[in-house]
């Protein structure tokens, strides 16, 4: 089955960010499969923002510890991958 688009979820951009993580080579092979059959992947302000307290809470409080600086650059290698989808009534009926 081909997709001409998917919604990364904030699940799936925190694993394949997180090279320790038991399920990024997993993760990162999907979207690898994805992005060989053309599929556009995208993500959503509501992506960032869960992405962002999720890797930057620390491990002591079930988040993954990464610094700012580190969180930034995770966040800069989605923005350059994958295509915004700005929150809109038109975003929210698809």
């Amino acid at each position: 089955m081909a997709w001409d688009c998917c919604l990364v979820d904030s699940n799936i951009l925190l694993r394949a960010a997180l090279r320790d993580d038991p399920d990024h080579a997993l993760v990162r092979s999907a979207l690898a499969k994805l992005i060989s059959a053309d599929t556009a992947l995208y993500f959503t302000h509501q992506n960032i923002a869960e992405f962002w307290n999720a890797a930057t809470r620390p491990v002591e409080m079930n988040g993954f510890g990464l610094s700012v600086e580190d969180a930034e650059r995770e966040v800069e290698i989605i923005e350059r991958g994958m295509r915004l989808l700005p929150d809109s009534a038109a975003v929210y009926r698809e």
